[in-house]
């Protein structure tokens, strides 16, 4: 049976032009899971979502606790961000001449656990960098309140809607421009 799936795999492969793989003997996940995957990560001495678990406990407790909010680590997090370059400058010069077949970030990357009510960071890199996103997208903060819906009197009043906060409103702007700023800032855009 393995040998067909195999024969089928090869078969398929020279159809598209490929008429060898061989150099690509494995492929790389990096290091960044810590980072990328944060939230599901193998500890030794407990379950992997059990971080998750516990922001989801203290969020359900007490849905106005941003500090609960904040993704740990945060992408926008200079510290962060320089951590994952010479992460991957290094993985990447270290593996260059055995050429993996390809490199990826983490298992199951995401800004948060998926679209979970607290899929957001708001911590405070995360909150200056959409709002200097946001700046250079609606360009006055009138425009802003007038296509969120809101009264902001300044643009460091100014944070993203949660998910339930995002669907107990008609414009879900404020939410999808989060999770669009998060995305973007994570990847140093």
């Amino acid at each position: 049976m393995r040998r067909q799936v195999h024969k089928r795999i090869d078969r398929r492969l020279r159809e598209l032009g490929l008429s060898d793989i061989s150099p690509y003997r494995y492929y790389l996940e990096t290091g960044g899971a810590w980072a990328f995957s944060a939230y599901h990560i193998w500890m030794a001495d407990k379950e992997k979502t059990y971080y998750h678990k516990q922001a989801k406990k203290a969020f359900i407790a007490d849905r106005t606790n941003f500090r609960i909010l904040e993704r740990n680590p945060c992408l926008s997090n200079h510290i962060t961000k320089r951590r994952l370059k010479w992460l991957f400058t290094h993985e990447g010069r270290m593996h260059r001449t055995t050429r993996p077949l390809f490199y990826t970030i983490g298992d199951e990357p995401g800004v948060a656990n998926q679209v979970a009510p607290f899929d957001y960071c708001f911590s405070p890199h995360c909150k200056k960098a959409f709002r200097e996103w946001l700046k250079k997208r609606y360009g006055t903060l009138e425009a802003l309140n007038e296509q969120w819906e809101s009264d902001y009197k300044k643009w460091d009043d100014v944070r993203g809607a949660t998910t339930d906060e995002t669907f107990a409103r008609k414009g879900g702007a404020s939410g999808a421009g989060l999770r669009l700023s998060c995305g973007l800032s994570g990847v140093g855009s």
